[in-house]
Parts: structure tokens; C-alpha cells; sequence
């Protein structure tokens, strides 16, 4: 599959405001899986042959994709920073990117560390802890194709029982704010 012909533009049409393409260099579709004579035999037709081994294609995805899953399901700034680092002139790949994961341990990373939500994945209700006092917060549950599932306003406390009766299990963002903040907790429902 042509790279021009299909990843490039289905990374085009993402509506994301932060997103990342990655194409591993020497890399194969079936040595993702087990092999096979009809997989094997479909490869050997086309060009570029694989140039790495499969061993080296793992290695690469999971150096990649644990640091980019730790930043975005775990809100951990480390792990941003050390993807970031990792695809910063790597000649084992190519790729387009329109933000940076990089970000610093003060500042809105503080704030992440602040909150959490449990239990998390969720059931029908669920505590949002914070470390510091909450005085009039909004807070809203948002999809992630950003409509807003739940809206809560003018909620104080450092432990907030938010109710997720009634929604479809899946991943959402929790949306906490007030006049000096926007924090974001990522969360999964599950029913």
C-alpha cells in the first residue's frame, strides 16, 4: 500500500489538532503476524522488499507506542517528552507531525498530577479526586469527537461523585475548569 496513496492521506483527513504519522522504514505488513505462504508470497511482489527484520520492526513499534500511550492514556509528561525525543532525527523512520508531546514538569503537568478518577475504568458513578480544594469548577464529559456527554457547573469539594448512568462504554475526557485553568483526565466507561 503506497504510502502517497493511502496513510498520507488518511493522516490529512484526521481532524486532530495534535497528531503524529510514522512510517518505519524497511517495514512489512506481515511481520506483524505469523508467517504465511499467501502473505509472504503477496510481499514478495511488491517494492520496496522489507529491508528489517521483524524482531527490529517490534522493537521500533513498542519503542513508539508505549511512550505515545503512556502521554495520552496516562497524562504522563515523561513519557511525551521521551517520544518526542525518540522520533527527533531517528533515521529509522519518517514522519509528519503538526505538535510536539514535549512538555515541562511544571505548569499543566502539575495540574495533571492532581487529579484522578476512581475507579477508573468506570461503572455508573465515579469519584474525581483532587489534591487541592475545588471552589466552582465546571466540569464536563466529552467524547472524543468532542461532543459533551455530561455537564456539571459550580461544583466545589477535593472529592466529586460524577454519575456515568446512562452513557455508552468507551473513552472520554473529563474537562475540569475554572477562571485560571482547563485540566483534562482522560477515562474509560465501561457498561
Amino acid at each position: 500500500a503506497p504510502t502517497a496513496d493511502h496513510q498520507t492521506p488518511m493522516y490529512n483527513a484526521l481532524a486532530s489538532s495534535c497528531k503524529t504519522y510514522i512510517n518505519l522504514l524497511g517495514a512489512s505488513h506481515c511481520q506483524f503476524a505469523g508467517t504465511s505462504f499467501t502473505c509472504s508470497f503477496g510481499e514478495a511482489t511488491c517494492l520496496p522488499a522489507s529491508a528489517i527484520t521483524s524482531e527490529v520492526q517490534h522493537n521500533l513499534t513498542l519503542q513508539l507506542l508505549l511512550p505515545w500511550l503512556g502521554n495520552y492514556l496516562k497524562n504522563d509528561c515523561v513519557a511525551g517528552n521521551s517520544f518526542q525525543e525518540f522520533i527527533t532525527n531517528n533515521s529509522a523512520f519518517t514522519l509528519e507531525q503538526n505538535c510536539s508531546l514535549s512538555c515541562s514538569q511544571t505548569g499543566m503537568n502539575q495540574l495533571q498530577n492532581e487529579f484522578s478518577i476512581s475507579p477508573n475504568p468506570v461503572q455508573n458513578q465515579a469519584k474525581l479526586l483532587s489534591k487541592k480544594y475545588l471552589n466552582d469548577v465546571e466540569i464536563q464529559v466529552v467524547n472524543l469527537i468532542g461532543q459533551i456527554e455530561k455537564h456539571y457547573s459550580f461544583i466545589s469539594g477535593n472529592e466529586i461523585t460524577l454519575d456515568f448512568d446512562g452513557m455508552h462504554s468507551g473513552n472520554y475526557i473529563i474537562q475540569i475548569s475554572d477562571r485560571n485553568f482547563t485540566e483534562h483526565v482522560r477515562i474509560m466507561v465501561i457498561k
